[in-house]
C-alpha cells in the first residue's frame, strides 16, 4: 500500500513538472520540424504568451503596453532575425502584423497578414505562432477589450553600431516623438495649427489634419465595388458584422515631400490591393518634413477604416417568401 501511494505521488510530481515545462516553454525550434507542419510537430507543446498578465488590478494603459511587449518578445524570440533580414533587403524598415481576435480569444489565422509578402514558409511560421496566442478573459477581464476586434502591431529595425560592429534589432514602433528641431511633412491648411499648443498637442493636431486631408481626397476615389464584395465575404465567411476593419497604408514622404515606398497591412488581401491603388492619389506635401531646418524623409502610417454592415434580421414571413 505504501509502495502504491509513493508511486502515485511520484507520478503526479513527474506529470506536474512535465506540464510546467510545457506551459513555460516560450520557444519552438522550427529546425526540428522538417516538413513545416508546425501544428503537428508541436502538438503537445503549449505556450503562455501573457503569463505575467493575470493581475486583475493592473491599470489599463499599463496592461495594453505589456500586451504589446509580450507579443513583441514572443515574435522576435522566434523569428526576429528572419524579419530583420527580410526588411533589410526591402524598402521598408517597419514590420507590421495584423490579425482578427475571435470571441474565444484565439487569433483567426485566416484573417492575418504582415507586410512581408510572398514568403510562404515565413508566413506559415507566423500563422503558427499567432495561433498559440490566447487573449483569455479568464486570465484577466481586461482581455475582453480585445475580443471580436482587429489587432495591429508595428515594430521597427534599429541600427546599433558599437566598437566597429553593426547590429540590428527590432523595437516596438511608437508614435514619433518630436522636438523643436523636427517638423512633420505638412499640407497647406495644416501648418498653421497648434501655435498655442504644447509640442505633443501640436504634433497630434497636425497629424490628425494630415490624415483628414488625405482621407478626404481618397474617399472620392474608393472603388465601392471592392468594398461591397469584401464586406460580403467578411459577413458570409467569418460572420463579421458591425466590425471595424482597418487597413494600414505605410509609406514615406521623401525629403521633397513626395509620397513613396507604399505597403499595405490589412486582414483582407482585396482591401490591401485597394489601399495600394489609392496611394497614387496622395499628393506631394506642401512643406517637407525637416530636422534642424533641413528637409528629411519621414515615415507615415495612414489608417483607412470601414465598418461592416449590421446583420439583417429576417422575419418568418420573409423566410417563407424566399
Amino acid at each position: 500500500m505504501h509502495f502504491i501511494k509513493t508511486f502515485i505521488v511520484f507520478f503526479l510530481l513527474i506529470n506536474y513538472i512535465s506540464t510546467a515545462q510545457t506551459i513555460n516553454n516560450l520557444t519552438f525550434n522550427f529546425n526540428e520540424c522538417e516538413n513545416t507542419n508546425y501544428s503537428k510537430c508541436f502538438k503537445k507543446k503549449n505556450i503562455a504568451v501573457f503569463s505575467k498578465l493575470n493581475n486583475p488590478s493592473i491599470e489599463k494603459t499599463k496592461f495594453e503596453q505589456k500586451v504589446k511587449q509580450s507579443i513583441h518578445k514572443y515574435i522576435t524570440d522566434h523569428i526576429g532575425q528572419e524579419i530583420i533580414k527580410k526588411l533589410n533587403s526591402s524598402d521598408t524598415k517597419t514590420f507590421g502584423l495584423t490579425f482578427w481576435i475571435k470571441s474565444s480569444g484565439r487569433v483567426n489565422t485566416n484573417l492575418l497578414s504582415s507586410n512581408i509578402k510572398g514568403e510562404k514558409i515565413f508566413t506559415k511560421k507566423l500563422k503558427f505562432l499567432c495561433s498559440k496566442i490566447h487573449f483569455n478573459k479568464k486570465d484577466n477581464p481586461l482581455f475582453n477589450e480585445y475580443l471580436n476586434k482587429q489587432y495591429v502591431f508595428l515594430s521597427k529595425i534599429r541600427k546599433d553600431s558599437t566598437k566597429g560592429e553593426t547590429n540590428y534589432s527590432l523595437h516596438i514602433s511608437n508614435e514619433t516623438k518630436l522636438n523643436n528641431s523636427c517638423t512633420l511633412p505638412i499640407y497647406s491648411g495644416c501648418h498653421q495649427l497648434g501655435k498655442e499648443y504644447s509640442l505633443e498637442e501640436k504634433y497630434k493636431a497636425e497629424r490628425k489634419c494630415i490624415e483628414h486631408y488625405i482621407n478626404k481626397l481618397i474617399q472620392k476615389k474608393i472603388n465601392t465595388q471592392v468594398i461591397w464584395s469584401t464586406e460580403k465575404n467578411l459577413n458570409d465567411t467569418y460572420n463579421l458584422y458591425e466590425a471595424k476593419v482597418t487597413t494600414l497604408l505605410l509609406f514615406k514622404f521623401d525629403k521633397n515631400g513626395i509620397p513613396s515606398k507604399p505597403s499595405a497591412l490589412g486582414i483582407h488581401p482585396d482591401l490591401e490591393k485597394e489601399v495600394l491603388r489609392l496611394f497614387k492619389f496622395i499628393p506631394k506635401a506642401t512643406f517637407p518634413g525637416t530636422f534642424n531646418g533641413k528637409p528629411v524623409g519621414f515615415s507615415f502610417n495612414l489608417p483607412i477604416i470601414f465598418t461592416t454592415q449590421k446583420k439583417a434580421i429576417v422575419s418568418d414571413t420573409q423566410k417563407n417568401s424566399f
